[in-house]
């Protein structure tokens, strides 16, 4: 059961009818944007303020008649959920294009973070993620959340007794989740790529996402077919309008 995590990270902006997307930036570093399809992904804005495109996504899934009866769980219910799904990893697919494209203009301010010196310890380590986190802290930006895949957050839950206290190792034991570290929040993607890990300044140190129009579900029916279709449809857009608000690290892989 996948969940989108794009939208934890951005400023939300419903957009009224007409209304044209226009946010200010940082006026000392670029700002990134997602552009229409079929066009290049990368915007460098050197003015006061960012226009960002807003974008069409379309989720689309059907079912046979027949199936209805057949299955034993409700397939009308799970094929909604299929499109939800399939719309959050395309919002998020988009997302992670924009970090990566943001971090890799960005590296004379924010380096591409790796193991320290002297982690022996390798992998997602706390020293790892404490030097990814002061890059943001030193542009004087709250530090969000680390964004990573499991394969890295498997690390963490290795930590013993010398890297957590006794209290959040029972956590972990029982719930096998660690939501949180130095009070920044660890949300996990299987989207990211291995051993690659993200820290993201507040959303609204970062970027916003305007949307023009919100999540709707329309009706694809096929009665030739004898099928019952859905077509999900949104409409949105995404820019970083401060690049200093993400830093990438790629760790060692264990």
């Amino acid at each position: 059961m996948y969940v989108g995590t794009a939208r934890k990270f951005f400023e939300i902006d419903v957009l009224a009818q007409g209304q044209i997307a226009r946010y200010d930036k940082d006026i000392t570093v670029n700002a990134y944007t997602v552009s229409k399809r079929g066009k290049v992904n990368q915007w460098v804005v050197e003015g006061d303020y960012v226009e960002p495109n807003t974008w069409e996504i379309f989720s689309p899934a059907s079912i046979r008649l027949s199936q209805i009866q057949q299955r034993r769980f409700n397939i009308l219910d799970r094929t909604q959920e299929k499109i939800r799904i399939s719309t959050q990893i395309q919002e998020d697919s988009q997302f992670l294009a924009l970090l990566a494209t943001t971090a890799a203009g960005n590296t004379t301010n924010n380096p591409i973070q790796t193991n320290p010196v002297g982690d022996t310890f390798g992998g997602c380590s706390k020293y790892f993620l404490n030097d990814l986190s002061s890059i943001i802290l030193d542009h004087d930006l709250p530090v969000y959340g680390f964004l990573m895949r499991f394969n890295s957050f498997k690390d963490i839950r290795g930590w013993n007794n010398t890297e957590l206290d006794p209290v959040t190792m029972r956590e972990i034991q029982e719930t096998g989740l660690y939501g949180a570290i130095w009070g920044i929040d660890i949300i996990v993607s299987r989207l990211v790529t291995k051993g690659t890990v993200f820290c993201l300044a507040e959303p609204r140190f970062f970027g916003v996402m305007p949307i023009r129009t919100e999540m709707i579900l329309m009706p694809d029916d096929d009665p030739q077919a004898a099928t019952i279709g859905f077509v999900g449809y949104e409409e949105l857009g995404m820019a970083a309008v401060n690049a200093n608000g993400v830093a990438q690290g790629n760790h060692t892989i264990l």
